[in-house]
C-alpha cells in the first residue's frame, strides 16, 4: 500500500540455529537446561530462516524479482567472559526465558554457553562467532 509500483521491498532475517554457530551455542544450552514450560509462548524467531519459505511468502504477497542474498554476519566480543552479558542486552527472548528459570538452571545455561563459545576465542581472548543472516528483496509489480 505504501510502496509505489516498481519499488523494491526488503527485509533481513537471521539464519537458523542449524546454520549459525552463535545461535547453536546459545539455544543449544537453553534447550538442554531450561524448563520451557515456564516460559510464555511466542512466535518462532526463526520462522523465516528458510530461504524458500521467504521466497514463497513474498511471491504469494504479489511481489516479483525475488532475491535472497546471504550476509556472512559475525558477532564480535572483547572476551568470552563479556559475551553473555552483551548477548543478553541485545536478545529479546533469552532474558524472558532466563527470568523464568531457577538460579541453578540459569548458571548451568551460562556455563554451557561459555564452554561452547570458547571454541571461537582467539589466543588473545577476543571472540568471533559466525551468525549469518540474509536479505530478501522483491519488486512490487507495476
Amino acid at each position: 500500500r505504501v510502496l509505489r509500483p516498481g519499488g523494491r521491498y526488503a527485509f533481513s532475517q537471521w539464519a537458523s540455529p542449524k546454520e549459525s554457530a552463535l545461535f547453536t551455542c546459545v539455544f543449544g544450552a537453553i534447550m538442554k537446561h531450561a524448563d520451557m514450560s515456564k516460559v510464555p509462548p511466542s512466535p518462532d524467531a526463526f520462522a523465516f530462516s528458510d530461504h524458500e519459505k521467504c521466497r514463497v511468502s513474498i511471491t504469494t504477497a504479489g511481489f516479483t524479482d525475488v532475491e535472497v542474498t546471504p550476509v556472512p554476519s559475525v558477532y564480535y566480543a572483547d572476551s568470552v567472559a563479556g559475551f553473555w552479558k552483551e548477548f543478553l542486552e541485545f536478545s529479546v527472548r533469552t532474558p524472558i526465558i532466563l527470568d523464568r528459570q531457577t538460579d541453578e538452571t540459569r548458571a548451568a545455561i551460562e556455563t554451557s554457553v561459555v564452554e561452547a563459545i570458547s571454541d571461537f576465542a582467539s589466543p588473545t581472548g577476543e571472540l568471533t562467532i559466525p551468525m549469518p543472516s540474509f536479505v530478501v528483496s522483491a519488486v512490487k509489480p507495476t
